[in-house]
């Protein structure tokens, strides 16, 4: 199987047929997309065969969209996915697993934009963080609020996921203000 990200233009009201996003064949599954104001693409990528998933950033330049790059601080030898951008780029939450400091099979954590370079990524803590899966996460418009599924309260062979939204303040876990 090969997941792609497809794009759909609406012209005069209606979707015209869907294409895939880039036009050149990126090598695995690419899924989770997220565009930015800047037009910017990010989103994951799991090579074929591979049950490892890293974050890139496709950058639009010129009416163009650039060969996607790894996002350095934030990939490592484990998963990532799940990205969210606050929309002007200056953070990102994604749902990481097995890294240093988390509860459960997956946890979120953030990351600062620093002069086109991302943090080092901060845990999100137990406010957030379950011995569950935890990811998907949206911050809404007003950024008052974080929104992310969870899969705490089930079991390996009961798993099910529900919403949860709390109130957010991202500068609460930014290092630099600490």
């Amino acid at each position: 199987m090969d997941w792609n990200i497809w794009k759909s233009k609406r012209i005069n009201g209606e979707w015209q047929k869907p294409m895939p996003f880039f036009e050149k064949n990126i090598e695995g599954n690419r899924f989770y997309p997220y565009l930015t104001n800047s037009g910017n693409l990010y989103f994951s990528i799991t090579p074929h065969g591979s049950g490892n998933s890293d974050l890139y950033v496709s950058k639009y330049k010129n009416g163009n969209y650039q060969k996607p790059s790894p996002l350095i601080n934030i990939n490592s030898e484990k998963l990532e996915g799940d990205a969210f951008l606050s929309p002007d780029e200056s953070y990102l939450i994604f749902a990481g697993f097995g890294r240093g400091q988390n509860l459960g099979k997956s946890d979120l954590y953030i990351s600062f934009n620093e002069n086109g370079t991302w943090s080092v990524p901060v845990w999100m803590g137990k406010e957030i963080n379950s011995q569950g899966y935890d990811g998907s996460p949206f911050v809404t418009k007003d950024r008052k609020y974080l929104i992310f599924t969870s899969s705490r309260g089930s079991t390996d062979e009961n798993t099910f996921f529900n919403h949860y939204i709390i109130r957010f303040n991202s500068e609460k876990y930014n290092q630099k203000l600490i």
